[in-house]
């Protein structure tokens, strides 16, 4: 245990020298990097709006994922009721008591086949609703993060809270984000699947399975090569709905914004690692400081929670804005440009997009001299 934690001070020790290092070395990244710690100040500086907005919407989303999965509880119900009969009350009472599954109601459950997969089905639905809730609960803390940068306070419920067509849009926005995920997931499958049905040949078998150090290498490769890919792919595609959020125009399709994020993310995932390296490293120490508060009695828990919450919660998605207003800091200063390259479709089809910035001003501190973005209605 001591020498475990002797090691992850060492590791701390030389992430920090070499981030210094860089900070020291290259005014571009030391700039970059003031810049996201002047917008995190932001928020401490409109702390009262900040934590009542946080708790706004964090009630707000629960209400709305109550509200959404209204009917598909409505029918888990009706199939509770309609299957109490297969079910007998003895068995439930052994898994409660023992934590075992009785295994008579394995037997009555494929007896019904099509009632377990309805009920499946609609546990996903349920599923699917709570986590889309959950993340356009994101979407109104990033407009009020937005605002912030503006320096101007949304309203605590502002109109944002109920524009179903920007929920129907950002739920296109995330279903092209999976299918473009899927692609990694899908190659894994598919790599697998031809792996399964090769062994089943004699003569192939040395060459498949994993006793054989050449093979285990090369299949470690494979494997790693489509989390790297997949990692990729979701930084790549992660600040679609940004794009979706600083768009001024209602009548773009779902796709446009992954093609602007694939767009202004060309040949940036490093620079964008380089800047979170950071930011993560001081999260992993704090979530092991609260770990360790949290030990302490049985009651520091509720109170880290709350401590978190109100200090701590909501930090990354104004890194993660900080990000997206570095990678296109060229027009942040010129509103008219910025509200030309989101609202031009065709310029996320260019091969090279000259839309990325040299170097950030001199003083990011400095409160900048923009002009506000009316959005139609």
């Amino acid at each position: 245990m001591l020498n475990s934690t002797f090691l992850t001070l060492i590791a701390y020790f030389i992430s920090f020298i070499v981030i210094g290092f860089f900070l020291y070395k290259k005014p571009t990244y030391r700039q970059n990097v003031s810049y996201i710690l002047w917008n995190i100040s932001l928020l401490y500086k409109n702390y009262i709006h900040w934590s009542f907005s946080k708790l706004v919407i964090y009630i707000y989303w629960w209400l709305l994922a109550i509200v959404a999965s209204m009917p598909f509880l409505a029918i888990m119900i009706y199939l509770l009721y309609q299957t109490s009969w297969i079910i007998k009350p003895e068995w439930i009472s052994t898994y409660f008591t023992n934590g075992s599954i009785d295994y008579w109601i394995v037997t009555a459950l494929l007896q019904h086949p099509f009632l377990i997969g309805f009920a499946i089905l609609i546990l996903i639905m349920l599923f699917v609703v709570f986590i889309s809730s959950f993340m356009y609960a994101y979407i109104l803390q990033q407009k009020i993060y937005m605002a912030y940068l503006e320096w101007k306070k949304l309203p605590y419920i502002s109109k944002n809270f109920f524009n179903w067509r920007l929920m129907l849009k950002y739920l296109w926005v995330i279903f092209w984000i999976a299918a473009y995920l899927l692609i990694p997931l899908g190659l894994a499958v598919l790599y697998i699947l031809i792996l399964f049905l090769l062994s089943k040949i004699e003569a192939l078998k040395p060459f498949i399975y994993w006793e054989n150090l050449v093979v285990w290498i090369f299949q470690m490769i494979v494997f790693a090569s489509f989390f790297i890919y997949f990692i990729y792919m979701a930084l790549r595609l992660s600040f679609s709905y940004i794009c979706l959020l600083y768009s001024t125009d209602s009548k773009r399709k779902a796709h446009s914004y992954i093609k602007e994020s694939l767009a202004i993310t060309k040949w940036k995932i490093l620079k964008l690692i380089g800047l979170g390296i950071p930011f993560l490293l001081v999260s992993i120490i704090l979530d092991s400081l609260f770990w360790y508060l949290e030990s302490l009695s049985s009651y520091m828990p509720y109170a880290m929670n709350i401590v978190d919450f109100f200090v701590l919660s909501g930090m990354s998605l104004m890194i993660y804005l900080s990000f997206y207003r570095i990678l296109i800091w060229k027009t942040i200063n010129t509103a008219e440009n910025l509200e030309t390259i989101i609202e031009n479709e065709t310029v996320t089809e260019q091969k090279d997009i000259d839309i990325l910035p040299k170097e950030l001003p001199k003083n990011p501190i400095k409160k900048p001299k923009t002009k506000t973005i009316k959005t139609k209605k």
